[in-house]
Formats: structure tokens, C-alpha cells, sequence
């Protein structure tokens, strides 16, 4: 599980405000008087993602409880080698994000 902190999103939002160009939004009119409006294929694609991220459970439920029952049953094994690779992940993804700062 790869875990997006506020410091990434708020990169990624930088990065995509700059590499839009200023350009108009294209609208026409209809046969009704109403404005509409064609997304780009990079913009379609960013809405139905944001739609399959919106159906998703903020906790795995399934999840909590296979961890919940090896917990109590004395099964669960922390390995010490993957704590810190993710810490080291971690700080290096931030380290990356934060440099132009």
C-alpha cells in the first residue's frame, strides 16, 4: 500500500497547474442556449478516476480484521527490515518533493 502525503498532492496539483496552458475552455451553444463544454482525454481520465477513488471504502475493512484477529492470536510478525525500507521510502518521496522548496 503506497501511502500520498499532503506535501506529494499539493506537488502534484503544482505540476498540473503549470502544465496547463491558458487557453479558453471551448463551449458551444445547443439548440437549448446552454453552454457546454469538451474535456480533454487526459481530463476525462482524471474524472473517472477521482469517481473510482470516491466509491472506495476509507478503511478495508478485511483487512483490519485479518490484522485485528493475528494480533490477538499472537501471530502477527513485524518484519524489521520492512518498517525501515518504508521509512526510507518515505523520506526520500518527501525529500523529493520538498527539494525545489
Amino acid at each position: 500500500m503506497m501511502k500520498i502525503s499532503p506535501s506529494q498532492i499539493q506537488q502534484i496539483a503544482k505540476l498540473y497547474g503549470q502544465n496547463r496552458t491558458a487557453r479558453p475552455e471551448k463551449t458551444q451553444k445547443t439548440s437549448m442556449g446552454r453552454d457546454a463544454v469538451d474535456l480533454s482525454a487526459q481530463g476525462k481520465e482524471i474524472q473517472a478516476l477521482k469517481q473510482r477513488i470516491a466509491q472506495l471504502p476509507e478503511v478495508r475493512e478485511d483487512r483490519v480484521a485479518e490484522l485485528k484477529s493475528a494480533i490477538q492470536s499472537g501471530t502477527y510478525q513485524v518484519s524489521a527490515r520492512q518498517v525501515a525500507e518504508k521509512m526510507v521510502d518515505r523520506s526520500l518521496a518527501d525529500h523529493l518533493i520538498n527539494k525545489d522548496r
